[in-house]
Order: structure tokens, then sequence, then C-alpha cells
């Protein structure tokens, strides 16, 4: 099978939503007022760590605008592929749901070709909670991020 891969590297907007504190009762999100939440521009893959500091946990949500792919057949599919988040995630495109990414280790992969416009644009919302002993499968307190490579391949 042929595949053509187009990676989606950059630049990437981000947008923090909520940071994550971890006191005596317990972890909770604190949703920032709009003067305070921290945005900028990166490029993938990458964690948060260099942008937001490595000991940040919260929620940011990374959008990423690109042009439909050409010369795709009628034959063949596009598909979205992430190959790696931490610690979870949830992935829109043009505003469908496509799917939440619970395991940081395993990757998602939606056929989007039905979904595509001339335009389009990718959110990944990515979730750190104060303790990593909330997510399903614990990790290391690592920074966050959209840490693998993001990519669209067009299969025949």
């Amino acid at each position: 099978m042929e595949v053509h891969s187009i990676r989606l590297r950059g630049p990437w907007e981000y947008q923090v939503l909520a940071r994550s504190t971890d006191d005596e009762v317990g972890s909770f999100d604190a949703v920032l007022p709009s003067g305070e939440l921290p945005a900028g521009k990166v490029h993938m893959p990458c964690d948060w760590g260099e942008s937001l500091g490595a000991d940040f946990r919260g929620t940011v949500c990374y959008t990423r605008r690109f042009g439909c792919p050409t010369g795709v057949e009628t034959h063949q599919r596009v598909w979205l592929i992430l190959d790696g988040v931490r610690d979870r995630a949830s992935v829109c495109l043009n505003g469908q749901p496509l799917g939440d990414i619970i395991e940081s280790t395993q990757p998602l992969e939606v056929d989007v070709t039905g979904l595509l416009n001339e335009r389009n644009m990718l959110e990944v919302e990515v979730s750190a909670p104060a303790d990593p002993a909330e997510l399903p499968i614990p990790t290391d307190s690592l920074p966050g991020g959209l840490v693998g490579e993001v990519r669209l391949e067009i299969r025949g």
C-alpha cells in the first residue's frame, strides 16, 4: 500500500485553558481569567516545558490550520494520525470531535476524508492533571503536550 505523509509540524498556536494545582485537599482545575491565559506559537512535536515550564499541569488547546491535500484520487483516503500526547487529549477537526486519547502511549488514527474542507482547523486539547496518579495509566511528571508527530497520511 502506497502512503504519502504530510507532517503538521507548525506553526501551531496554543492557548492555556486551565491550570491544575495540588493542595492539601486534592487537585483541581483553576480556570484562569482571560488576561492571565498564556498563549503563543510552537512547532511540533514538542512538550510544553519550554513555553509553560516543566512543572505546568493543566489544559492547553493547540490549533493548527492547513489546506486540503491536493491530488487525492477517488480510491484514496486521508487519515489523521497523532503519534503521542502527554497525558490525555481530545481531538477535533473543523469543529467535529474525532476522539480522545486516554493512554498517552496509544496513537490516534482517524479517516478524515469526508471532513476535509479547502481550509481546515485541527484542535487538540491536551490535559495533564496535577496528580499523575489520576490518569488511567499513571505517568511520570514530564511536561505535557503533543510529544509525537501529527500528520496526514494519504493511503491508496
